[in-house]
């Protein structure tokens, strides 16, 4: 069905996925660097599991959002926010590394 799309779509999903593999790739690093090395496995279950259930939801979501209001418009502005809350909310947090890592101070 991809084949059909427009080069446009296809090149949407080509940078969605590309989009999702970095990230993916920022995130675990940065997890073994703020967790202890024995919790490593949980912590990377709890963010495995995090993000598998956000990807479906929110394309649902959004999806949902883009039929009632007639526009994707609404779904990106939502998504802009919460990117801008999350944002507010996670700079003033400073974790201590863990011992296995040492610290850069």
């Amino acid at each position: 069905m991809l084949g059909a799309a427009p080069a446009s779509r296809r090149l949407a999903v080509a940078l969605t996925g590309a989009a999702n593999g970095i990230s993916a790739a920022l995130l675990f690093p940065l997890l073994s660097d703020l967790i202890p090395g024995d919790r490593a496995g949980e912590f990377t279950g709890f963010g495995t599991a995090a993000w598998e259930l956000a990807q479906p939801l929110g394309a649902m979501l959004g999806g949902l959002s883009a039929d009632l209001t007639g526009t994707l418009r609404t779904t990106l502005l939502f998504a802009g926010l919460a990117l801008l809350v999350a944002a507010v909310l996670l700079v003033p947090v400073h974790p201590e590394r863990s011992e296995e890592h040492g610290s850069d101070d």
